[in-house]
């Protein structure tokens, strides 16, 4: 679950122009300035809830209080100059007092100076904001039953995804450097496992594209020399009659052709090693049959997601599922795993990683920008296991 794409995807698009409009900027500028806001009032809410039982305990009490109806009521909020305005955004003011304190000021000027806009333009889009994060943090705490456990476990999870929106320098002035930091050492650290599975993987493809690289490439050279040959001969002579021209069109289309369904072949070969049907999950007990339900769900969302049908509905679906498959995790007991199943598990995992890695690198800009946040959230919980 990816708190950030669903704040983002909370405020309809007349909404946020409202939001440019209170604040003089046009609908780029807003855009970037709504995400930096989110970003940094999340992770705001994030710090405070991981400090201690105290601080979650006080985030919860926040969430369980939130109207969130008023995340249907957007564009009568924003922007405007009424009573519920005015009232929306002295709510937002006091989220920002309970979240930072004192440091409420300091907030303000750094974000000031990272997009920068003038102070009293930051103040007045971060009490529009920090209503809408809350919210969107409350619908999920009542919707899911979150226990204090609960909710810290979720705020956690977000860490990968705040690295998104938030510049290194503004983290640092923030004072959000080390969630920052902590999840970008999770998923390198990831990424580096996953590395070695790809090189094994990509010998591996190797070896079985072989007979078709072999039967294939001496076709192509063969086509590419007759027909660099053919252009060569007749450009000397200075007689390409329309024959040869089309001959020698032929002659580059069928290599094309043959060199796309070459490389077409390879991908496919690539993204089926390694297979998951290969894996043993019993070997891990109870846990395997949850593991490879959720693991063969989300290979199969990312696959969809490459195909020319795919949509934002399906993305955003997906992003959901990932976001509930990473909150079963904690309740399988990975950590308490031993002998043959502790063994077991980093094969299964780094499996899966490095599967994943190859489908996401696969799905059009657009889709993977809704899906890549929650599977960076996936993989940071996962490697603590590969």
């Amino acid at each position: 679950m990816d708190l950030m794409e669903m704040i983002k995807g909370a405020v309809a698009q007349q909404a946020m122009d409202k939001l440019g409009g209170a604040l003089g900027l046009d609908t780029k500028k807003t855009s970037a300035a709504f995400d930096v806001a989110s970003a940094s009032i999340l992770g705001g809410i994030m710090k405070k809830a991981i400090s201690g039982s105290e601080g979650s305990k006080a985030i919860l009490d926040m969430a369980k209080n939130t109207d969130v109806s008023m995340l249907d009521k957007l564009g009568d909020m924003l922007g405007g100059s009424g009573s519920a305005s005015e009232g929306f955004q002295k709510a937002g003011g006091g989220i920002l007092d309970s979240i930072v304190g004192s440091g409420k000021s300091g907030m303000i000027s750094a974000i000031a100076k990272a997009l920068g806009l003038d102070i009293s333009s930051v103040g007045k889009l971060l009490a529009m904001v920090a209503p809408i994060v809350m919210g969107m943090l409350s619908k999920q705490v009542k919707s899911k039953g979150l226990d204090v456990g609960g909710l810290t476990n979720l705020l956690k999870s977000q860490q990968g995804s705040l690295s998104n929106f938030l510049p290194a320098s503004l983290s640092s002035d923030l004072g959000l450097q080390n969630l920052v930091a902590d999840a970008s050492r999770s998923v390198s650290g990831a990424a580096k496992k996953a590395a070695g599975a790809s090189r094994a993987a990509a010998n591996d493809a190797t070896q079985a594209s072989g007979g078709l690289l072999k039967t294939l490439l001496p076709v192509l050279l063969i086509a590419a020399l007759a027909f660099g040959a053919w252009k060569m001969f007749f450009s000397k002579a200075g007689d390409i009659n329309d024959a040869a021209q089309k001959a020698a069109q032929s002659a580059s289309n069928t290599v094309k052709d043959t060199a796309d369904e070459l490389k077409d072949e390879i991908t496919d070969l690539s993204s089926n090693l390694p297979s998951l049907d290969s894996l043993d999950f019993s070997a891990i007990g109870e846990a395997g049959s949850t593991l490879k339900s959720g693991f063969s769900e989300i290979s199969k969302g990312l696959t969809g997601l490459a195909a020319p049908n795919a949509n934002q509905a399906s993305a955003q679906s997906l992003m959901d599922k990932i976001g509930d498959f990473s909150g079963k995790i904690d309740g399988l007991g990975l950590d308490s795993l031993e002998g043959a199943a502790k063994t077991a598990l980093p094969t299964i995992i780094g499996t899966f990683l490095q599967s994943i890695q190859g489908l996401i690198d696969k799905i059009p800009e657009p889709l993977k920008t809704i899906v890549q946040p929650a599977v960076n959230s996936l993989v940071e919980k996962l490697s603590a296991f590969s």
